[in-house]
């Protein structure tokens, strides 16, 4: 199918209004920004070439309808090529690893071609013939340290228009010490580098939106700031983050029909670009640049004076008809909005076209085309027709038929995850650290690369010093903006920590997140989104599965020997469960303010099992919801020199046990009171029931392995593990409780049931030892211990069962 005859007005018309209100409000955002960095930080404001001149020209026509002052900024003259040049002498490596990238399946003498495009050509004297030349493009550090007659002149060339940009810089700057580029986006890359070549600058960047890849640079992203969006991916209740899927849109509108920017030049006392002059002369019309003169004639027709009230409200209505156009268009908007040519830049002069019209091949087939355009969901609406494209299209963008409703309709679904409303953010992630910048670098990353962005990060510091985490965070890729560090100068304890900093926010929700743990980068907006929906609404938070990593730490690097799921079979939490064991790891749980308001702090004088006690109550009030994806990742160093960053069920196994024998006491103490519910009663009877299921397992995988024995080979143990006497316990506390609180009947008749099935065991166990003619050393030994332990856990348990009740221990006082 063929473009519209009528395409120049449907693009204009376009401009006009969709795109127009977009770049109102988008300017509207851009000057509050540059008003802050001019008189909060006397930052230099510079716009960069190419699409700078038409982003410069549009915010003048806007500042002139609104009434403001037009303030005269410079213009930046570069190019992502440019800069690689002008880099040269400072940061070669960097450089080279660039060039090595981008002509990586071409030659080295593409790449020197490239260089020279802008001068003409290669000059007469060049050494073409020179056999390094033919060396892989990904081979250009080979080349250039080979010093090879062509090396020798490019490196020349390099270094010449490497000392006229640090001049450029100088002369542009002045004494400016903060640097603001305004440019469409999305990943940064001339800032990145522009940061690493001259790090005494602080370097800023104003986009349309932030965007990054998988592969992208993000280690200077706190000093980008989106716009109008700051997302990798298409979030379908923030309409804006729909420019995703197109952005070679705004650079088309935006960036003149001219070449890029990629040599300098001295002129008298100074330097510039020669080849601005094009740029400078950029007329587009409605004919040439249909798209952007609406916009242009938007903005110029704007009211005078115009409030920011009413700008906002054009913008919402007009963003969700742009994030259904680039999502699920038609034929008609495929060619409206994709209907021009990109360049490939980097010193190419290939042009490549956003939608893939010819179908002269006939042995390319349409997804073979779908899969080649820059823009999927307009080479579908093309290729297919519309009953079939939307399903298409909905596959693409990763949909359901919920969302795909919603965004053809412009009515965004009420249960989505949304951007917040108010400066209380959704979600408020504590982190706890402590001594740990390697792990702590690690969770920031884990934290900034959620696809869900509307968190507020509360890094507790608990007890060690604070520089190291100032650095890390500084460093980190993170939104500076959603980070609070707390200095706990004297460590209180995990818990003392985590209640601390939950009271220090502010949010609809809260995670904890230990410094040595991670996520999925979709952990915070699955569980948002589900806590949010209508089926998550009667529960108080919901857990992910997870995956358990096997990690070592190296004097070089953390090591990940195994990475294997962690309690997949968790279907549903139950509290009779979470009561014998706590089987997931606070980094999968997320759960409502609310419920934690309700359910009380975490128990700060726990330095261990905190969180199995914070679960325990939370169920005896709510239920948690389970999403059965593997969305989190819970750490161990069980390999090597395991007492280095060890976990505390590494490293503090014996205050595990200990506190666990602590914990149930307290439930067992507490279930004495007459003010005391059942729940604890509960608690206390399903500790004794983990125990007995713990031991009914080990006793029986023991005995089994006594009885099928070969000779000399006394089962898996060799013998029986005499060390637990809790069998008797449990008949002596039967009788014991009943006689303390007549009024659960339930939990005694339970007790007595247990006991008795208790003793059976014994029995069984005995009888099970008993038939070993073949080994009668075996069998001895069997039945020794076995008698033995009869008659010694009956004294034991009775003793220490009497210390338990009468005992008056600080924490039953507590």
């Amino acid at each position: 199918m063929s473009a519209p005859d009528n395409l120049s007005k449907l693009q204009y018309d376009a401009g006009v209004s969709i795109l127009g209100p977009v770049f109102a409000y988008y300017f509207d955002r851009l000057h509050k920004n540059i008003v802050s960095f001019e008189t909060q930080h006397d930052a230099k404001i510079l716009f960069a070439s190419r699409a700078g001149v038409r982003i410069q020209q549009l915010y003048q026509d806007f500042l002139q309808r609104r009434g403001h002052e037009v303030p005269k900024h410079d213009m930046f003259w570069i190019s992502r090529f440019m800069v690689s040049k002008g880099l040269w002498n400072s940061a070669p490596a960097l450089v080279s690893d660039l060039l090595a990238k981008e002509f990586a399946w071409s030659k080295c003498a593409d790449i020197a071609q490239s260089i020279f495009r802008a001068e003409g050509g290669l000059p007469a004297d060049f050494p073409s013939d020179d056999p390094s030349l033919e060396l892989k493009g990904a081979a250009f550090d080979k080349f250039v340290s080979g010093q090879s007659p062509a090396a020798q002149y490019v490196e020349t060339y390099l270094r010449q228009q490497s000392t006229l940009f640090e001049e450029y810089i100088s002369q542009l700057l002045c004494d400016k010490s903060t640097a603001v580029i305004v440019d469409t986006g999305w990943q940064g890359t001339a800032q990145n580098m522009l940061q690493r070549g001259f790090p005494k600058i602080d370097w800023w960047g104003l986009y349309i939106g932030r965007s990054y890849f998988p592969e992208s640079d993000r280690t200077f992203a706190r000093q980008m700031i989106g716009i109008l969006f700051e997302s990798d991916n298409f979030i379908p209740a923030d309409p804006a983050t729909s420019i995703v899927l197109h952005r070679h849109l705004f650079e088309a509108v935006l960036e003149p029909a001219a070449p890029s920017i990629e040599r300098l030049a001295h002129n008298g006392n100074s330097v510039y670009a020669p080849d601005c002059e094009l740029l400078i002369a950029d007329a587009p019309t409605r004919a040439s640049a249909p798209l952007y003169q609406g916009v242009r004639d938007y903005l110029s027709e704007l009211p005078d004076g115009v409030a920011t009230k009413d700008i906002i409200c054009a913008y919402q209505n007009a963003i969700p008809k742009l994030a259904r156009a680039l999502c699920f268009p038609s034929k008609d908007d495929s060619y409206v909005f994709g209907q021009f040519d990109r360049s490939a830049d980097f010193g190419r002069t290939l042009k490549v076209p956003t939608l893939v019209t010819s179908a002269d091949d006939q042995s390319v087939t349409a997804e073979d085309r779908i899969a080649k355009a820059l823009w999927p969901a307009g080479q579908i609406a093309i290729e297919y027709p519309s009953d079939i494209a939307l399903p298409r299209q909905r596959q693409a963008a990763g949909l359901n038929r919920d969302q795909q409703r919603a965004i053809v309709s412009g009515v965004p679904l009420p249960n989505e995850v949304e951007p917040a409303q108010t400066s209380v953010p959704a979600v408020a992630v504590i982190m706890r650290t402590m001594d740990r910048p390697t792990f702590l670098r690690r969770a920031l990353e884990s934290v900034a690369n959620q696809t869900f962005q509307d968190f507020r990060l509360v890094i507790i510091c608990d007890g060690g010093p604070i520089a190291p985490v100032l650095d890390v965070v500084q460093a980190s890729t993170i939104d500076q903006r959603r980070v609070v560090v707390i200095d706990n100068v004297v460590n209180g304890g995990m818990e003392a920590a985590s209640n601390r900093a939950i009271r220090s926010s502010e949010s609809e929700f809260i995670v904890i997140h230990d410094d040595d743990d991670s996520w999925d980068p979709r952990f915070l907006e699955k569980t948002v989104q589900f806590l949010r929906s209508k089926a998550g609404q009667k529960y108080g938070g919901v857990v992910t599965h997870c995956w358990y990593v096997s990690e070592e730490v190296t004097p070089t690097e953390i090591v990940i020997h195994e990475r294997r799921p962690y309690h997949d079979w968790v279907d549903n939490v139950q509290i009779a469960e979470m009561a014998c064991n706590n089987f997931f790891a606070p980094i999968s749980f997320v759960f409502r303010r609310t419920a934690y308001e309700q359910v009380g702090p975490f128990d700060e004088k726990l330095p261990v099992l905190g969180d199995w006690d914070f679960n325990i109550r939370f169920l005896l009030k709510f239920d948690i919801g389970v999403l059965k994806e593997k969305l989190s990742f819970y750490h161990h160093r069980d390999i090597g020199n395991k007492h280095l960053f060890a976990n505390s069920v590494i490293g503090d196994i014996d205050k595990h046990a200990e506190y666990s024998a602590i914990m149930r006491n307290k439930y067992v103490r507490n279930a004495r009171h007459a003010q005391s519910s059942q729940n604890d009663s509960f608690v206390a009877v399903a500790h004794i029931y983990s125990d007995i299921r713990t031991t009914i397992r080990s006793i029986s995988e023991k005995v089994d392995g006594i009885t099928t024995g070969s000779p000399g080979q006394p089962g898996k143990n060799g013998h029986l593990d005499v060390s637990d006497y809790r069998w008797v316990h449990l008949c002596h506390m039967a009788g014991r409780i009943t006689s303390l609180q007549e009024q659960l009947s339930a939990a005694e008749t339970d007790l007595k049931r247990t006991a008795w099935t208790a003793d059976d065991l014994w029995v069984g166990l005995k009888a099970k030892a008993r038939p070993l003619p073949e080994h009668p050393g075996i069998q001895v030994e069997a039945n020794e211990i076995i008698q033995h332990a009869l008659d010694l856990r009956w004294v034991v348990a009775i003793t220490n069962t009497q210390k338990l009740l009468d005992d008056d221990y600080s924490i039953a006082a507590e």
